[in-house]
């Protein structure tokens, strides 16, 4: 298990968050309430916007080839890692 510090600037409520290597960059995921977020574990830079959902977040998974899968009491979605589609989920790539 690798070991470092906390970022500073994450969300107050963090109630899930999960990690794994995406094209060769670690991630990680924090869902908090209606919002999930990802950053690069090594930079912390957040990879693109936070990303807001009807109902609260229940669960957060990183799937083997890199997609987020989000799910809710009452719905569950993936999140593509390499594109930005209508429904307004932000990319892995970058």
């Amino acid at each position: 298990m690798a070991t470092g510090n906390v970022p500073d600037d994450l969300p107050t409520r963090v109630t899930e968050a999960v990690a794994a290597t995406v094209d060769g960059r670690p991630i990680a995921v924090t869902i908090g309430y209606q919002t999930v977020r990802m950053r690069k574990l090594v930079t912390r830079e957040q990879i693109g916007p936070d990303l807001h959902v009807p109902k609260p977040v229940t669960a957060v998974a990183i799937s083997e080839d890199g997609h987020i899968i989000v799910g809710s009491t009452a719905t569950c979605g993936i999140q593509s890692r390499r594109s930005r589609s209508s429904t307004g989920t932000a990319g892995l790539s970058g």
